[in-house]
Protein backbone atom coordinates (compact mmCIF):
# COMPACT_ATOMS: atom_id res chain seq x y z
CA UNK A 1 0.00 0.00 0.00
CA UNK A 2 1.42 3.47 0.72
CA UNK A 3 4.53 4.72 2.46
CA UNK A 4 3.45 7.18 5.15
CA UNK A 5 6.78 8.97 5.51
CA UNK A 6 10.35 8.46 4.27
CA UNK A 7 12.15 5.64 6.09
CA UNK A 8 13.63 6.75 9.40
CA UNK A 9 16.39 4.66 10.97
CA UNK A 10 16.82 6.29 14.37
CA UNK A 11 15.78 4.14 17.36
CA UNK A 12 16.64 5.25 20.90
CA UNK A 13 16.69 4.13 24.46
CA UNK A 14 15.12 1.95 27.24
CA UNK A 15 13.07 -0.23 29.47
CA UNK A 16 13.75 -1.07 33.07
CA UNK A 17 14.47 -3.24 36.00
CA UNK A 18 13.03 -4.33 39.33
CA UNK A 19 11.87 -2.04 42.09
CA UNK A 20 14.29 -2.35 45.00
CA UNK A 21 11.79 -4.29 47.10
CA UNK A 22 9.73 -6.25 44.57
CA UNK A 23 10.71 -9.37 42.57
CA UNK A 24 8.42 -8.69 39.61
CA UNK A 25 8.76 -7.61 35.99
CA UNK A 26 9.11 -3.87 36.58
CA UNK A 27 9.72 -0.85 34.38
CA UNK A 28 8.76 -3.03 31.42
CA UNK A 29 7.74 -0.85 28.50
CA UNK A 30 4.24 -1.56 27.24
CA UNK A 31 4.87 -2.86 23.73
CA UNK A 32 8.00 -4.97 24.07
CA UNK A 33 9.79 -7.65 26.06
CA UNK A 34 12.28 -6.82 28.80
CA UNK A 35 15.06 -8.72 30.56
CA UNK A 36 13.23 -8.57 33.91
CA UNK A 37 11.07 -11.45 35.09
CA UNK A 38 9.31 -12.96 38.13
CA UNK A 39 11.42 -14.23 41.00
CA UNK A 40 11.47 -17.91 41.94
CA UNK A 41 7.98 -19.16 42.80
CA UNK A 42 6.31 -15.85 41.87
CA UNK A 43 3.29 -15.58 39.53
CA UNK A 44 2.55 -12.46 37.48
CA UNK A 45 -0.74 -11.94 35.64
CA UNK A 46 -1.00 -9.25 32.99
CA UNK A 47 -4.01 -8.13 30.97
CA UNK A 48 -3.50 -5.95 27.88
CA UNK A 49 -6.41 -4.22 26.14
CA UNK A 50 -5.80 -2.61 22.76
CA UNK A 51 -7.74 -0.68 20.12
CA UNK A 52 -6.18 -0.54 16.63
CA UNK A 53 -7.38 1.35 13.56
CA UNK A 54 -6.30 0.07 10.13
CA UNK A 55 -6.93 1.36 6.62
CA UNK A 56 -6.41 -0.07 3.12
CA UNK A 57 -6.70 -3.72 4.17
CA UNK A 58 -7.16 -5.97 1.11
CA UNK A 59 -10.49 -7.82 0.79
CA UNK A 60 -11.72 -10.81 -1.18
CA UNK A 61 -13.40 -8.56 -3.72
CA UNK A 62 -10.19 -7.03 -5.03
CA UNK A 63 -10.70 -3.76 -3.18
CA UNK A 64 -9.77 -2.39 0.22
CA UNK A 65 -11.44 -2.04 3.58
CA UNK A 66 -10.98 -0.24 6.89
CA UNK A 67 -10.65 -2.29 10.07
CA UNK A 68 -11.34 -1.42 13.70
CA UNK A 69 -9.86 -4.03 16.02
CA UNK A 70 -10.27 -4.53 19.77
CA UNK A 71 -8.12 -7.14 21.50
CA UNK A 72 -7.72 -8.50 25.01
CA UNK A 73 -4.56 -10.48 25.74
CA UNK A 74 -4.12 -12.45 28.98
CA UNK A 75 -0.52 -13.21 29.98
CA UNK A 76 0.56 -15.47 32.84
CA UNK A 77 4.21 -15.75 33.89
CA UNK A 78 5.87 -17.96 36.52
CA UNK A 79 9.42 -17.83 37.89
CA UNK A 80 10.93 -21.33 37.94
CA UNK A 81 14.25 -20.02 39.25
CA UNK A 82 15.61 -16.51 39.66
CA UNK A 83 16.90 -16.65 36.08
CA UNK A 84 14.34 -18.85 34.28
CA UNK A 85 10.65 -18.10 33.74
CA UNK A 86 7.82 -19.46 31.59
CA UNK A 87 4.98 -17.41 30.10
CA UNK A 88 1.70 -18.09 28.30
CA UNK A 89 -0.18 -15.58 26.11
CA UNK A 90 -3.84 -16.03 25.14
CA UNK A 91 -5.28 -13.24 22.92
CA UNK A 92 -8.86 -12.64 21.82
CA UNK A 93 -9.79 -10.22 19.03
CA UNK A 94 -12.87 -8.64 17.48
CA UNK A 95 -12.63 -6.93 14.07
CA UNK A 96 -15.13 -4.65 12.35
CA UNK A 97 -14.58 -4.39 8.58
CA UNK A 98 -15.93 -1.50 6.50
CA UNK A 99 -15.53 -2.13 2.78
CA UNK A 100 -14.91 0.72 0.38
CA UNK A 101 -16.71 1.44 -2.88
CA UNK A 102 -13.77 0.00 -4.85
CA UNK A 103 -14.65 -3.50 -3.64
CA UNK A 104 -16.66 -5.88 -5.80
CA UNK A 105 -18.31 -7.04 -2.58
CA UNK A 106 -20.04 -3.70 -2.17
CA UNK A 107 -20.13 -1.12 0.59
CA UNK A 108 -20.89 -3.10 3.78
CA UNK A 109 -19.74 -3.80 7.33
CA UNK A 110 -18.82 -7.24 8.69
CA UNK A 111 -17.54 -8.57 12.03
CA UNK A 112 -15.04 -11.33 12.84
CA UNK A 113 -13.82 -12.38 16.25
CA UNK A 114 -12.67 -15.06 18.65
CA UNK A 115 -9.45 -16.50 20.00
CA UNK A 116 -6.28 -15.73 18.07
CA UNK A 117 -3.11 -17.82 18.09
CA UNK A 118 -1.60 -18.48 21.53
CA UNK A 119 2.04 -18.31 22.62
CA UNK A 120 4.14 -20.41 25.01
CA UNK A 121 7.53 -18.92 25.88
CA UNK A 122 10.54 -19.46 28.08
CA UNK A 123 12.85 -16.66 29.20
CA UNK A 124 16.39 -17.26 30.45
CA UNK A 125 18.27 -14.36 32.02
CA UNK A 126 21.88 -15.26 31.30
CA UNK A 127 23.59 -12.16 32.72
CA UNK A 128 22.84 -9.81 35.61
CA UNK A 129 25.17 -7.07 36.80
CA UNK A 130 23.95 -5.16 39.86
CA UNK A 131 25.64 -1.88 40.69
CA UNK A 132 25.17 0.74 43.41
CA UNK A 133 21.62 1.04 44.80
CA UNK A 134 19.04 -0.12 42.25
CA UNK A 135 21.30 0.39 39.23
CA UNK A 136 21.52 -2.81 37.21
CA UNK A 137 22.07 -4.34 33.77
CA UNK A 138 20.28 -7.52 32.67
CA UNK A 139 20.30 -9.64 29.53
CA UNK A 140 17.84 -12.40 28.61
CA UNK A 141 16.95 -14.81 25.83
CA UNK A 142 13.38 -15.64 24.81
CA UNK A 143 12.39 -18.83 23.00
CA UNK A 144 9.05 -20.41 22.29
CA UNK A 145 6.28 -21.18 19.83
CA UNK A 146 3.12 -19.53 18.56
CA UNK A 147 0.41 -22.17 18.19
CA UNK A 148 -2.95 -22.28 16.41
CA UNK A 149 -6.35 -21.45 17.85
CA UNK A 150 -7.93 -22.82 14.63
CA UNK A 151 -10.21 -19.80 14.42
CA UNK A 152 -11.08 -19.56 10.72
CA UNK A 153 -10.56 -15.79 10.56
CA UNK A 154 -7.70 -15.23 13.03
CA UNK A 155 -5.47 -18.32 13.07
CA UNK A 156 -2.61 -19.34 10.79
CA UNK A 157 -3.29 -22.95 11.86
CA UNK A 158 0.47 -23.50 12.13
CA UNK A 159 3.13 -23.84 14.82
CA UNK A 160 5.66 -21.02 14.43
CA UNK A 161 8.83 -21.02 16.58
CA UNK A 162 10.61 -17.83 17.59
CA UNK A 163 13.78 -16.69 19.35
CA UNK A 164 14.75 -13.33 20.80
CA UNK A 165 17.16 -11.32 22.94
CA UNK A 166 16.43 -8.42 25.28
CA UNK A 167 18.39 -6.15 27.58
CA UNK A 168 17.42 -3.89 30.47
CA UNK A 169 19.53 -1.20 32.13
CA UNK A 170 18.72 1.21 34.93
CA UNK A 171 20.81 4.17 35.97
CA UNK A 172 19.28 6.29 38.72
CA UNK A 173 15.90 7.56 37.50
CA UNK A 174 16.60 6.47 33.90
CA UNK A 175 15.82 3.11 32.27
CA UNK A 176 17.36 2.00 28.97
CA UNK A 177 16.86 -1.18 27.00
CA UNK A 178 15.56 -2.96 23.96
CA UNK A 179 15.41 -6.23 22.14
CA UNK A 180 15.00 -8.17 18.91
CA UNK A 181 12.89 -11.22 18.05
CA UNK A 182 12.51 -13.36 14.94
CA UNK A 183 9.50 -15.60 14.29
CA UNK A 184 9.75 -18.38 11.71
CA UNK A 185 6.29 -18.10 10.16
CA UNK A 186 5.24 -21.27 8.33
CA UNK A 187 1.77 -20.18 7.20
CA UNK A 188 -0.40 -17.08 6.89
CA UNK A 189 -3.50 -15.91 8.67
CA UNK A 190 -6.40 -15.71 6.14
CA UNK A 191 -6.70 -12.14 4.82
CA UNK A 192 -3.96 -10.84 7.15
CA UNK A 193 -4.51 -7.41 8.68
CA UNK A 194 -1.61 -6.98 11.13
CA UNK A 195 2.00 -7.06 10.01
CA UNK A 196 3.47 -10.39 11.12
CA UNK A 197 0.34 -12.37 10.17
CA UNK A 198 1.69 -13.20 6.72
CA UNK A 199 3.48 -16.41 5.87
CA UNK A 200 6.95 -14.82 5.76
CA UNK A 201 9.55 -14.54 8.50
CA UNK A 202 8.80 -11.74 10.97
CA UNK A 203 11.38 -9.56 12.76
CA UNK A 204 10.70 -7.10 15.57
CA UNK A 205 13.21 -4.62 17.02
CA UNK A 206 12.43 -2.35 19.96
CA UNK A 207 14.04 0.41 21.99
CA UNK A 208 12.56 2.38 24.86
CA UNK A 209 13.33 4.99 27.49
CA UNK A 210 11.64 5.30 30.88
CA UNK A 211 12.08 8.22 33.28
CA UNK A 212 10.89 7.97 36.88
CA UNK A 213 8.74 11.01 37.53
CA UNK A 214 8.17 10.15 41.18
CA UNK A 215 9.46 9.52 43.72
CA UNK A 216 12.67 11.43 43.21
CA UNK A 217 14.42 8.92 45.47
CA UNK A 218 13.29 5.71 47.16
CA UNK A 219 12.88 5.56 50.92
CA UNK A 220 13.11 2.58 53.22
CA UNK A 221 9.45 1.57 52.70
CA UNK A 222 7.90 0.15 49.50
CA UNK A 223 6.03 2.80 47.50
CA UNK A 224 4.47 3.36 44.11
CA UNK A 225 6.44 4.85 41.21
CA UNK A 226 5.30 6.79 38.15
CA UNK A 227 7.22 6.67 34.87
CA UNK A 228 7.02 8.49 31.55
CA UNK A 229 8.00 6.23 28.67
CA UNK A 230 8.79 6.54 25.00
CA UNK A 231 9.22 3.55 22.69
CA UNK A 232 10.34 2.97 19.13
CA UNK A 233 8.94 -0.28 17.74
CA UNK A 234 10.13 -1.62 14.37
CA UNK A 235 8.19 -4.41 12.61
CA UNK A 236 9.45 -6.14 9.45
CA UNK A 237 8.34 -9.05 7.29
CA UNK A 238 10.77 -10.83 4.97
CA UNK A 239 8.60 -9.88 1.97
CA UNK A 240 9.45 -6.20 2.59
CA UNK A 241 6.47 -4.98 4.61
CA UNK A 242 7.51 -2.72 7.47
CA UNK A 243 6.12 -0.49 10.21
CA UNK A 244 8.21 1.83 12.38
CA UNK A 245 6.18 3.17 15.30
CA UNK A 246 6.68 5.73 18.05
CA UNK A 247 4.82 5.14 21.30
CA UNK A 248 4.67 7.58 24.23
CA UNK A 249 3.06 6.36 27.42
CA UNK A 250 2.76 6.29 31.19
CA UNK A 251 3.44 3.50 33.69
CA UNK A 252 2.52 3.35 37.38
CA UNK A 253 3.94 0.60 39.58
CA UNK A 254 2.88 -0.22 43.13
CA UNK A 255 4.57 -3.02 45.13
CA UNK A 256 2.07 -5.68 43.99
CA UNK A 257 0.41 -4.22 40.88
CA UNK A 258 1.01 -1.92 37.93
CA UNK A 259 -1.04 0.00 35.35
CA UNK A 260 0.04 1.30 31.95
CA UNK A 261 -1.16 3.15 28.87
CA UNK A 262 0.53 3.74 25.53
CA UNK A 263 -0.35 5.22 22.12
CA UNK A 264 1.44 3.91 19.00
CA UNK A 265 1.52 5.88 15.75
CA UNK A 266 3.54 5.13 12.59
CA UNK A 267 6.47 7.33 11.63
CA UNK A 268 7.28 5.18 8.59
CA UNK A 269 5.22 2.44 6.96
CA UNK A 270 5.16 0.31 3.82
CA UNK A 271 2.69 -2.55 3.44
CA UNK A 272 1.63 -4.63 0.46
CA UNK A 273 -0.11 -7.72 1.88
CA UNK A 274 -1.42 -6.26 5.15
CA UNK A 275 -3.16 -3.07 6.26
CA UNK A 276 -1.86 0.41 7.08
CA UNK A 277 -1.93 1.04 10.83
CA UNK A 278 -3.21 4.51 11.77
CA UNK A 279 -3.21 4.33 15.56
CA UNK A 280 -2.99 1.81 18.39
CA UNK A 281 -4.04 2.55 21.98
CA UNK A 282 -2.94 0.03 24.61
CA UNK A 283 -3.89 -0.10 28.30
CA UNK A 284 -2.95 -2.80 30.76
CA UNK A 285 -2.70 -3.97 34.33
CA UNK A 286 -0.22 -6.35 35.99
CA UNK A 287 -0.77 -8.28 39.22
CA UNK A 288 1.82 -10.03 41.38
CA UNK A 289 0.84 -13.00 43.56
Amino acid sequence: MTTIRPYTAALIAAVGTLLPTVAVSAQQATNQASATQPGKGVWVFRERLAYMRFENAPDDGGGTQDVDQFSAESILAYGITGDLAVMAHLPAKVRWFTRGRDSALGDRRDVDGGLADWTLMGQWRFLRVDRVGIDTARYAMQFGVEGPSYNEALSSESFDPFIGLSTTHIVGRHGFGGGVRYKFNTDSVPNPVEIGDGGDGYLTADLSYLYRLSPEAYGSEPEGSTYAQIELNARYEVDGDRQNLIAPGLLYEAPTWAAEISVQVPIDQRTTDTADLRVSVVAGVRLLF
